[in-house]
């Protein structure tokens, strides 16, 4: 119950905020790299390197979530495991509907411009992304 209502407080929230637009969600595509999750609790874990980053492809409202590594010469690792997700409006809100054989679940977003996105989930967890920049290494 105490998941709901921070969920419900979160939307309200952030309803007051500026909204992403259908128009913004082209911002999505490509790599993102995940920087901090804030629990409902209050807790928040920052990260500052991982050794996996977000790929999101979206076209006409529906796309896929795939974890990839990024190697060494620049490219990047990856598996053929990926999400697939549609993105519906709600209310003003864009919604993102993941759905998988196991599982489903959804997530909120909450900002998005060209450098970063937040999404929020139904237990009122936030996730806040970074666009993916490669490290630069010396020759």
């Amino acid at each position: 119950m105490w998941r709901f209502v921070s969920f419900l407080i979160a939307i309200l929230f952030v309803g007051c905020a500026e909204t992403v637009t259908k128009e913004d969600l082209h911002l999505l595509n490509g790599y993102w790299q995940i920087t901090k999750v804030e629990f409902s609790s209050g807790a928040i874990k920052e990260y500052t390197l991982g050794n996996t980053v977000d790929f999101i492809y979206l076209e006409e409202g529906k796309g896929y979530r795939k974890k990839v590594q990024p190697n060494l010469k620049g490219g990047f690792n990856t598996s053929d495991a990926s999400q697939n997700f549609e993105i519906r409006d709600s209310q003003g809100a864009q919604l993102m509907y993941y759905m998988g054989s196991e599982t489903s679940w959804t997530e909120r977003l909450i900002t998005l411009d060209a450098n970063s996105f937040t999404v929020a989930n139904e237990e009122g967890v936030y996730y806040s992304y970074e666009r993916y920049e490669p490290l630069e290494l010396s020759k």
